[in-house]
């Protein structure tokens, strides 16, 4: 399944992926339904994931036949399945590190240093946050890795470059505002969903945000060094943060149990997301860091945490979680236009957008966007 899934990324079809799930997802849902209601224990639910996966695999067969009947079926050249073996290899080690990084790894040591108590606070809020960095910053870089391949097969560093640092700008856009924005809720956001005993996970969940967020912007680099074929420095870096995690939690979960585990986490992540940045820019490409543009988008983000934190502390309870989720999007986006984050680029892109939107949507938007585009920009 993920050999296909890799292989439509690779392509950028998206859209096929986004149709096999719409087709597999429902069908899944049907089925686990009906085995709850026919009374099935776990090995049922199993199974179901069993069905899945040979559904997915059987769409992706599929397309792959019905749409890619181009691709050659002869076996690839000795110097090119060396080269893919090596990719390989380097990408195997990757995932093996990143199991340690950016999984629960720590639960291992809250096991054997704290409490089943710690472990559930800590468990709640790594879900919670690593699913929400999943959904927003994590949707933009499953298609990085296939860009920055494509641009720099071209040879156009100068474009590779633009490439670049617009990925590290856009990563930035959507993974400051929702670091922020889950900060200024987190202490109504983990009680509303989990009950009030699991407040004290609300710290825990702040600290794996930051953490989270620094390496998602990173990814825009680790990306780049992929499509250049430079993997191994990306397993360099991958072993210094597991390192990190593991020595970080040996000394700090017997003193702060599962703040400790967070605190490692975020530390390996941080370190991690930096170096590849640092090397990115200044080692590899040589070229400025995107750093105005990223601390307009930082302040754009806290202006609209701070007026989350107002409505959540204010309404209280899921209520407050809620109205405060409402108003943030529009406020964001108020605030990008304030601390003029947008480039001319970025505006084009959200007009293309709009554009594409069901025709009513188009005309309750288009207006009000152009409105705000001309007030911010008047020369454009």
């Amino acid at each position: 399944m993920f050999l296909y899934n890799g292989f439509f990324s690779g392509l950028q079809r998206f859209d096929l992926i986004a149709k096999v799930n719409l087709i597999v997802f429902p069908s899944t849902l049907a089925i686990i339904l009906l085995v709850l209601y026919l009374g099935g224990n776990i090995e049922w639910l199993v199974g179901v994931s069993v069905v899945t996966n040979l559904l997915l695999v059987g769409c992706y067969l599929y397309f792959r036949k019905t749409r890619f009947d181009f691709i050659q079926k002869t076996s690839p050249s000795r110097e090119l399945g060396g080269k893919l073996l090596r990719f390989s290899a380097s990408v195997f080690v990757i995932v093996v590190l990143d199991a340690i990084v950016w999984e629960r790894f720590g639960i291992l040591f809250l096991s054997i240093f704290s409490t089943s108590k710690e472990i559930a606070f800590y468990n709640v809020a790594f879900i919670l946050s690593s699913r929400t960095i999943i959904l927003l910053p994590g949707a933009l870089t499953g298609i990085l890795l296939p860009a920055m391949s494509e641009v720099y097969g071209t040879g156009d560093k100068e474009e590779l470059a633009r490439v670049h640092s617009n990925s590290t700008r856009y990563l930035a856009m959507l993974a400051f505002p929702v670091c922020l924005g889950g900060i200024a809720i987190a202490r109504q956001l983990l009680p509303a969903l989990y009950g009030s005993s699991f407040e004290p996970a609300s710290l825990i969940f702040v600290i794996l945000m930051l953490g989270a967020t620094v390496g998602s912007v990173g990814t825009s680099s680790s990306s780049l060094l992929y499509g250049a074929e430079l993997q191994r420095m990306v397993v360099k870096v991958g072993i210094m943060s597991a390192l990190v995690i593991v020595l970080a939690s040996w000394l700090l979960v017997p003193i702060l149990g599962a703040k400790g585990v967070a605190f490692a986490s975020a530390m390996a992540q941080i370190i991690g997301g930096v170096t590849l940045i640092t090397y990115a820019y200044k080692a590899y490409m040589k070229q400025k860091f995107p750093g105005s543009g990223l601390v307009r988008i930082f302040c754009a983000s806290a202006l609209m945490a701070i007026v989350a934190f107002l409505v959540s502390e204010s309404a209280k309870g899921l209520a407050g979680v809620i109205f405060a989720l409402i108003v943030s999007f529009p406020l964001y986006i108020l605030g990008l236009f304030l601390t003029r984050s947008l480039t001319a680029e970025d505006i084009d892109l959200m007009e293309g957008t709009i554009r594409r939107m069901p025709e009513r949507w188009v005309k309750a938007i288009q207006p009000i966007f152009a409105g705000v585009v001309k007030f911010f920009y008047p020369g454009r």
